[in-house]
């Protein structure tokens, strides 16, 4: 620990450092995913099935990243709240294109969005390597349970 710490001002630096590396290789990997995928249900889909993924995959980070939040100092917390807002904005806006184009039956995008990304966050809190389901089964697990949230065909 020694050794890591002289390369940050504080624990509260290093913890702001893995939380903004975190949630903007997030951001970016959802994004990509969604801007390749042929229609909103591939995209929704892809998404939090890599979402999910990933918090199997990097569940130490991530439970990091997701359930230390509030030992960040204000300004920390503002920046990562912005980026977590960006991740949602990309759940929302797959959920948003479903509804118009008539694959989607949702009443709320928001609470929706926000519904399956808080599913897909847990991954982080229960997650171990001895669990027998393999980061890719639980993609595709996550990634159809969002699918009935939405009311996908």
């Amino acid at each position: 620990p020694a050794g890591v710490y002289v390369h940050f001002a504080s624990k509260e630096d290093l913890l702001f450092q893995l939380s903004r590396v975190g949630h903007e290789g997030a951001r970016d990997a959802l994004a990509a995913a969604a801007a390749e995928a042929g229609s909103p249900t591939d995209a929704l889909q892809e998404v939090i099935s890599a979402f999910a993924r990933w918090h199997a995959e990097q569940h130490q980070v991530a439970r990091i990243v997701q359930y230390e939040f509030r030992h960040l100092s204000p300004d920390h917390q503002r920046e990562v709240l912005t980026l977590r807002r960006e991740i949602d904005g990309v759940v929302e806006a797959i959920i948003s294109d479903g509804v118009a184009t008539g694959e989607f039956a949702v009443s709320d995008v928001r609470a929706t969005a926000l519904a399956a990304l808080s599913l897909v966050v847990d991954v982080a809190r229960w997650y171990h390597p001895g669990v027998r389901q393999s980061p890719e089964d639980i993609g595709r697990t996550y990634a159809g349970f969002a699918l009935r949230l939405v009311g996908a065909g």
